[in-house]
């Protein structure tokens, strides 16, 4: 028996790392420039990646580990890179979602002693080529801290979960077969600066890999860059620890220069980088047996007075911050996953990634620099719930207080070296970025310090740094720390008066704006930073639902939140709030991003366009506009525009159709397409669109000239028409059968409806409603009187709504006028009162019987609409199912609605059903789901659709943004005044065969 006894480092905050080399430059060395150039370094000789299944052996406790655990059996697997705690059927401790919150009492440098650990193991047999070399193990992400054993002998200790730690093991390496153990703790002291919005997950959860180095070989280099103020020349200089070979390669293949790192390189009209077009030149570093690649872009990036530029143009970040998610793997991301990414962002016209809140795999800048994405890389801190010192006892001064200590300026200090030495070769990063939501003291000082002294030219962002956090002693000044003013979620006005005012200081950068679950707001925030050249940039908070995957209930897959595995404290649906669902399929505010950071601009005027390019280093030239005119529908005239070498802030006019009178309901679109496929969309992808209302008028509806039959017995009326039977109940004034072609379509009495499922950041408007009782709320018939006349039978009901303990909150009349030919009309003239909340929404509910599937409508779509969300979305005639029209939100809410739509019809299989249409305009949603159901369940898996399909027909909903969460914005127009309640619509049996919806 060994008898292991080793230092617990992870509870001493005087060692960061043991055994460890220095931060370096990520690069991976080859033994041919051939295959350095191909760049795939699991091909390179000198690398043997570990990942893969290792031997696993999980502990609840640090304190549990027995003497002689490195010699014990192993009875398990675990695959590297993954998160233990994602393999939710094996119970190895569970995941936890935490917002701001620590999982552990304050108390600094101490962790708990209920301290899970897991024991990682693998038998390594080192290939030939190894053999008399220098090798070296690299963890490029380990949460939260690893001890490090080869062939039992203690090799090492490391922290920073999200940050490269290399270690030489030569020394402890033998001929044959060897074993590496890895004993990865859940907690340390450096946990204290890891408390970031995600699940609290642990493990191996990056790659691992050996590298196998030549005696005397480069250790680092730093290829310093410098581009003249009139872009004409470009001066590389090299740093490294030893003087090697390069090759200097251009961007379209030449051979530029063959030298050595002791010499400068001078360029001559050098090809520079950006974001829209990322040419990159190609840097070959030969050392002795070694290869080792590099991509450079090469840029000017810069602050002159308050405006930032890059290559002498304006700086503009169409961003997005986005987190390392997983939901089978957690916070593993494998390299396809990454890409899919980029991919996804790609399609949506994003422009900057914010890694928030640590680096991300060194692999994802590479593709950053090839795809073209401006990085905003963060260090690998945030001391969020340091402002805690009872629960919901938010303390300003107490926030900063690990980053104002002398204690912790060596962990601050050793976190943006970690960060910045892996990464600043890389051309993508145009900030460097000291964490968030820390506080502000002088430990993120001695992080810029650091920065600086590498790099003086580089920007700093660090958004707490301004005084208006209370975060900052009296008398002291921080804001020196960060080169931008940066802001979360700050109120448009706000904004506005910084970017007015006379002597702007600093450029103005959202590092997060918009919720997800919400974007509404993303256009008012765009059209603000195309206005101001000082707002350089802003990134949406997030791209992807954190999630954990689980075996669903009614389907597949299901995916869990926190507070789902009795995570305490936890968060619970904050996690789910992403452009993006855990599985990549796309979120409706997807849309919303992609419509506003669209690259061109399109403004009509009598048959006429002109297309504004918005980019600012490449022409329109890789697309074209499709162009088409419907009316009522139906194409009537349409073309193409291809002609589209527009130059960069360009403009150019083109002539659609000489001018013309249009009539009935006839729509400009335009559509912006890709002419060629690349690597990140198809041929003919869509980038954007733009409609124009060429006409919007209705046909008049001509009404029946003659009056329904009427039975009027005690409590219901049953009203005949040419189309259907309809019975009304008197006694609960509502309609209560439509009975066509001798089918029942009403499963249910149609309701008032004014609630709905918020969204998890709409608490305040949901406490303010259930205050009245909204949620309970039902109708009071007071009377329901008939009357004829010559064309029609008129029923008018007195009623009000209200729920219990409190006073009506709504009152009115409601009135049924039918007609024989079978059309009815619903009309509201209601109040609510003055006190009562704003409501969630007005309208009408009906439950159709079932098979009713098919549906179609004219209004906002093809994705779901509100009076916040739908500048993404263009009015056209759309046909779906009910099925397909719904969205699979992981906690279900309200959803799939269609904004300002002027008809609705749901049909069964042979088209037959009913058509909802109005003079004016109308929500309307057809699914398979009541609100209630919606409410109540907690995931999607567990959703079970009725066979019925529930109609929604709403004067209108409430804004999806929350009023106070978030300090959202609120544009005008959005704004509902509710307080008088006026309505109209006709509900009619339809025939897909033969009506035609715009004559209905």
């Amino acid at each position: 028996m060994i008898k292991m006894e080793f230092k617990s480092y992870h509870k001493d905050h005087d060692f960061l790392h043991v055994g460890c080399e220095e931060p370096r430059a990520y690069f991976i060395p080859y033994e041919s420039a051939e295959k350095a150039l191909a760049g795939n370094r699991d091909n390179s000789e000198y690398l043997m990646n570990l990942c893969g299944d290792w031997n696993f052996r999980f502990y609840e406790s640090f304190e549990d580990l027995e003497d002689d655990f490195l010699c014990l059996p192993f009875k398990e697997k675990m695959l590297v890179p993954s998160s233990w705690q994602n393999c939710t059927e094996k119970g190895y401790d569970a995941p936890q979602y935490l917002n701001s919150n620590y999982p552990y009492p304050l108390d600094m440098p101490h962790i708990p002693d209920e301290n899970p650990c897991a024991l990682y193991s693998k038998d390594v047999i080192l290939p030939e080529n190894f053999e008399g070399k220098k090798v070296y193990i690299n963890f490029e992400g380990v949460d939260s801290c690893f001890y490090l054993f080869v062939n039992n002998e203690f090799a090492g200790y490391s922290q920073v979960s999200h940050c490269t730690s290399e270690l030489n093991i030569s020394e402890y390496l033998k001929a044959g077969k060897n074993k590496i153990d890895v004993l990865v703790v859940k907690w340390c002291d450096g946990s204290y600066l890891e408390d970031q919005d995600y699940f609290r997950l642990s493990g191996i959860f990056r790659e691992v890999y050996l590298l196998a180095r030549q005696e005397n070989h480069l250790k680092d280099i730093y290829v310093r860059q410098d581009v003249s103020d009139n872009l004409k020349y470009a001066t590389i200089k090299f740093e490294t620890d030893k003087c090697v070979k390069f090759t200097l390669t251009s961007p379209d293949g030449e051979t530029v220069i063959c030298g050595t790192t002791d010499e400068n390189i001078f360029l001559e009209n050098p090809v520079l980088w950006n974001a829209e077009n990322p040419q990159l030149y190609t840097l070959l570093i030969e050392d002795e047996s070694e290869f080792i690649p590099f991509k450079i872009g090469l840029k000017r990036i810069e602050i002159r007075g308050a405006i930032m530029y890059l290559n002498n143009e304006k700086v503009k970040l169409y961003g997005i911050n986005r987190h390392d998610s997983h939901p089978v793997l957690g916070h593993a991301t494998p390299v396809e996953h990454m890409k899919e990414d980029l991919y996804i962002l790609k399609r949506a016209c994003c422009n900057c990634i914010r890694t928030s809140h640590y680096p991300n795999d060194p692999r994802f800048l590479e593709y950053c620099d090839e795809m073209g994405f401006m990085v905003v890389d963060e260090a690998d801190i945030e001391t969020h719930g340091m402002g805690f010192e009872y629960r919901n006892d938010w303390d300003w001064m107490r926030w900063s207080m690990l980053s104002t200590v002398d204690e912790w300026e060596e962990s601050y200090v050793d976190r943006a070296k970690r960060l910045f030495e892996r990464d600043k070769n890389h051309g993508c990063v145009i900030m460097w970025s000291l964490g968030n939501e820390s506080g502000c003291g002088k430990n993120h000082r001695a992080m810029n310090k650091y920065i600086k002294s590498r790099e003086p030219k580089a920007i700093i962002h660090y958004e707490n740094s301004h005084l208006e956090f209370k975060a900052v002693p009296e008398g002291e000044d921080f804001k020196d720390i960060s080169d931008v003013e940066s802001r979360m979620y700050a109120p448009l006005d706000y904004t506005k008066n910084y970017l007015e005012q006379e002597n702007i200081p600093k450029p103005f950068y959202f590092c997060e704006y918009v919720c997800s679950l919400t974007t509404g707001d993303i256009h008012a925030h765009v059209d603000l930073m195309e206005k101001y050249d000082a707002l350089c940039g802003m990134c949406i908070w997030e791209m992807t639902d954190h999630a954990v995957a689980v075996k669903g209930k009614n389907k597949e897959i299901g995916y869990r939140y926190g507070s789902d595995f009795g995570d305490i404290p936890n968060d619970k649906l904050c996690c789910v709030d992403g452009l993006v669902f855990p599985d990549r399929k796309l979120r409706p505010g997807y849309f919303e991003m992609k419509k506003a950071y669209e690259p061109f601009k399109i403004t009509y005027e009598n048959g006429k366009i002109n297309i504004f390019n918005k980019r600012f280093f490449t022409t329109l030239g890789d697309v074209y506009f499709a162009w088409s005119i419907e009316k009522d529908g139906k194409v009537i005239l349409s073309g193409e525009i291809t002609d589209t070498d527009i130059a960069p802030r360009g403009e150019k006019e083109f002539t659609l159709f000489d001018k013309n009178e249009f009539d009935g309901i006839t729509m400009l679109n335009i559509f912006c397409k890709m002419k060629e496929a690349t690597y990140w969309c198809e041929k003919d992808y869509e980038l954007g669109f733009y409609q124009e209302e060429l006409s919007f008028e209705r046909k008049e509806i001509v009404t029946s000239v003659y009056a329904p039959e009427v039975e009027d017995a005690k409590r219901f009326v049953k009203i005949t028409t040419d189309r259907a039977v309809y019975t009304f109940d008197k006694s609960y004034g509502r309609l209560s059968s439509i009975i066509s072609e001798g089918k029942e379509l009403l499963a249910q009495p149609e309701k008032i409806q004014i609630w709905k499922a918020h969204a998890h950041n709409q608490e305040g408007q949901v406490n303010e409603r259930k205050s009245a009782s909204m949620e309970m709320a039902r109708q009071k018939t007071y009377s329901s009187v008939i009357s004829e006349t010559e064309n029609s039978v008129v029923i008018t009901v007195d009623f009000s709504l209200g729920g219990a303990s409190v006073v009506p909150v709504i009152r009115g009349k409601k009135v049924y006028e039918f007609t024989g030919d079978g059309a009815l009309t619903i009309s509201v003239d209601a109040d609510k009162r003055e006190s009562a909340p704003q409501l969630a929404r007005f309208g009408l509910e009906f439950m159709l019987t079932d098979g009713m599937e098919n549906m179609e409508y004219f209004g906002y779509g093809p994705t779901e609409s509100y009076p916040d969300r739908h500048k993404a979305c263009y009015k056209a005639h759309f046909k779906s199912t009910v099925t397909e029209n719904f969205v699979p939100y992981v906690k279900p809410i309200e959803n799939s609605a269609h904004y300002e739509s002027i008809f609705g019809a749901v049909t069964d299989n042979d088209g037959k059903g009913l058509i909802f249409t109005t003079d004016s305009n109308f929500s309307f949603n057809a699914t398979h789901f009541t609100t209630e159901i919606l409410e109540k369940t907690l995931h999607d898996d567990e959703l079970e659709p009725l066979s019925q399909t529930v109609v929604n027909v709403d004067l209108k909903h409430d804004v999806l943004g929350a009023k106070n969460d978030y300090f959202f914005d609120f544009e005008p127009e959005r704004k509902w005044d509710d307080n008088k309640l006026l309505f109209s619509f006709r509900v009619t049996p339809f025939d897909k065969n033969s009506d035609n919806p715009f004559e209905m």
